[in-house]
């Protein structure tokens, strides 16, 4: 099991590894923001993922790259074109 505050510093790092948002904006996001972004849509703004399904990724995930892994294989969010 991985941590919270790894997952979300680990998703900090791989952000500031693309140089689109600086360091200071990075930091100023609580650890639960951060893992936020990554489940909900950026287009509508829907949570593709509910509370008790990312409490068990994060419980099955050993690595960033499997919550990150385990987070696109949950996610069925589609938008219609």
């Amino acid at each position: 099991m991985i941590e919270r505050v790894d997952i979300a510093d680990g998703l900090r790092r791989e952000q500031l590894k693309c140089g689109n948002l600086p360091h200071e904006f990075l930091e100023s996001h609580s650890d639960e923001i951060m893992i936020e972004t990554y489940v909900t849509c950026g287009i509508c703004r829907e949570r593709h993922i509910i509370e008790a399904q990312l409490s068990a990724i994060i419980a099955e995930a050993t690595s960033l790259t499997d919550f990150v892994k385990m987070v696109i294989n949950h996610d069925s969010h589609i938008h219609s074109s």
